[in-house]
């Protein structure tokens, strides 16, 4: 068998084994009252949750050629609709592993994730570890929804849908505990840490005078950590229908190499949420890092001084104004002193998709978004115009129902600017500055 099928198989024969893990572990521990799912034996025993998330498509360009997408270079995200060009899923099994009887509830959660460049039937890829994780509620009498935690997961992540953008997410591996009742809201704490080991490739002569090749080994040349600590206050009543949330995340860099002294930082994030009438809602969040925590992400940089900074507002509006109609907008503002991303220093992006619903399956939405960003060296300001029209097929007439299946067309045109700093339409001449692609695509979350 060939090194690449090996490969395979051992990827899809690791995703047998979790689920069967799963499965031996709601045998060995069924909970004291399992609610009935019409699944056989063990299946309503473990209380299993089958989650995850797709999309996949096919595309091409009006000069010829693979669809291709495009970001202005110094934002951190793009619109979305008729502008993914690659195959990404996660695929997440759940379960109850243990119910006591008037005591603790413990759930298991694991996720893969996989992206490929969906060009052909046949394409390999090593899945991602995302999330596997345990958690225990019902820990405290007078408390059942608190939930101490440990391991690797997404953790009260916040994000705007058209761009993907998720403006505030500390997932990572960690420990914690979160949703405890203080009164005026919900307090959580995590304790996070990230690490970027490098490990050294050496030869060494064993006892029998072989030279043998060490690579990938547990002798590290660096030792690039970052501890996080967050906490948050949530669920602070503010209005009618309205709920606020605060956060700290202060990093502390413990990094090893000689002659470099890695930086502390921290971020704050203000997170207003409005309930609006028929689902819709509106987020408006206000965050502000320096140092390490300039980056305004789970990604530190323990390069990055005290006086580095970033601010940020993120706006973010779903409307379900009448049964035909569905529309989410966005606008997000980041400045950054001392500090660039591909050469940027701030980044402002607006975006709209209206949807109109010809029923509760057939409609028809368009995305318009605009993203520009200022060059740190005097470069200018590069800009970004994207178009898409798209016609789909959707289960349920709301903004959020999924799957979809959609046709689309997308318009793109750009600057010189943008241009010069290497956004480019499918390696054509250096003097295009727009570019048409066509396609069609699934989206679904489960």
């Amino acid at each position: 068998m060939s090194q690449a099928k090996t490969r395979a198989w051992r990827n899809k024969t690791g995703l047998l084994c979790t689920a069967a893990a799963l499965l031996m572990a709601g045998a060995a521990v069924a909970p004291a009252q399992a609610a009935d799912k019409g699944l056989p034996g063990t299946f309503d025993d473990l209380q299993l949750n089958f989650f995850g998330y797709m999309r996949s498509g096919v595309g091409g360009s009006g000069s010829g050629g693979d669809q291709a997408c495009f970001q202005v270079p110094g934002s951190r995200a793009k619109y979305r609709l008729g502008n993914e060009c690659e195959t990404y899923g996660e695929v997440g099994l759940g379960g109850r592993l243990a119910e006591l009887k008037n005591g603790p509830k413990f759930d298991l959660n694991i996720m893969y994730a996989f992206s490929v460049q969906g060009e052909n039937d046949w394409e390999e890829t090593d899945p991602a570890f995302r999330q596997v994780w345990v958690g225990a509620t019902n820990v405290i009498p007078s408390d059942p929804d608190a939930r101490f935690w440990a391991g690797k997961r997404f953790y009260q992540r916040h994000d705007v849908h058209i761009n993907d953008f998720y403006y505030w997410d500390a997932s990572g591996p960690g420990a914690g505990i979160e949703n405890v009742n203080v009164g005026i809201g919900k307090l959580s704490y995590a304790y996070f840490r990230n690490s970027n080991d490098e490990a050294i490739e050496y030869n060494f002569t064993d006892t029998l005078g072989i030279i043998r090749n060490i690579k990938n080994g547990t002798t590290q040349n660096n030792d690039r950590a970052v501890s996080r600590h967050d906490i948050r206050l949530g669920d602070i009543a503010v209005n009618p229908g309205g709920k606020l949330t605060v956060g700290g995340d202060v990093r502390f860099s413990e990094e090893h190499r000689d002659n470099f002294d890695g930086k502390n930082g921290f971020m704050l994030t203000a997170l207003h949420q409005q309930e609006l009438p028929n689902g819709g809602f509106n987020h408006l969040a206000l965050q502000y890092g320096q140092g390490a925590g300039v980056t305004l992400s789970s990604a530190s940089d323990d390069t990055a001084g005290s006086g580095q900074k970033t601010y940020r507002i993120v706006e973010a509006l779903t409307l379900e104004p009448a049964p035909q109609w569905s529309a989410m907008f966005t606008g997000v503002y980041e400045w950054r002193k001392d500090y660039t991303v591909d050469g940027a220093k701030n980044w402002l992006s607006l975006g709209a998709r209206p949807m109109y619903h010809f029923n509760d399956y057939i409609a028809l939405a368009a995305e318009i978004g605009y993203d520009q960003t200022k060059a740190d060296n005097g470069g200018g300001t590069r800009r970004l115009m994207k178009y898409t029209l798209s016609p789909m097929i959707k289960a349920g007439g709301k903004f959020f129902d999924r799957p979809e299946i959609r046709l689309f067309v997308s318009y793109y045109d750009w600057n010189d600017n943008a241009r010069d700093a290497g956004l480019n339409a499918f390696g054509d001449s250096a003097t295009k500055k727009d570019a048409v692609s066509f396609g069609a695509q699934v989206e679904a979350w489960w």
